[in-house]
């Protein structure tokens, strides 16, 4: 069983450790570019937790009888009829459990009637596979990231 509840501030530090770890293992695809994930600032990372524009989330996952922080999302609505997602991310330990999946299908519930876009790096072929295997479509667009890394623009089109 999984839970979103809204990030507070308490949640800023044990989510930068899981998104450090979340990303380790993608680090190599960004080293000579200026977009890497795993290089936010704690200043910017804490900025986009509470900017008013988009809802922030930490993921929780029911282990035994208690609930324990496996990651967060951020949705931002983009005007009447999309909404993105920036980021997803998920402990190492708690992926390939489904949790991915199913704080999805909560976000496809919460935003009915919003398509939904994603950036995701198209050499990662697991993320690639997961987004894919829930509902999106790479839209034909993408920018290269430095020599290791394309950035491609995947879409969910509810309408």
């Amino acid at each position: 069983m999984i839970a979103l509840r809204p990030v507070r501030a308490v949640d800023i530090l044990p989510l930068l450790c899981i998104k450090d770890r979340a990303f380790a293992d993608k680090r190599w695809r960004y080293r000579d570019c200026e977009i890497n994930p795993d290089d936010e600032k704690f200043s910017s990372f804490v900025k986009a937790v509470f900017d008013t524009e988009s809802d922030y989330y930490c993921i929780y996952v029911k282990t035994g009888r208690k609930h324990s922080l496996a990651g967060a999302i951020q949705i931002c609505p983009d005007g009447e009829n999309t909404c993105s997602i920036a980021p997803l991310f998920i402990a190492p330990e708690y992926q390939g459990y489904g949790i991915g999946s199913k704080v999805l299908q909560y976000i496809y519930k919460t935003y009915p009637d919003k398509n939904i876009i994603l950036t995701a790096t198209m050499e990662d072929k697991g993320v690639i596979s997961f987004y894919e295997k829930n509902g999106f479509r790479f839209s034909g667009k993408s920018v290269r990231l430095g020599t290791h890394a394309t950035l491609g623009l995947y879409e969910l089109k509810r309408k």
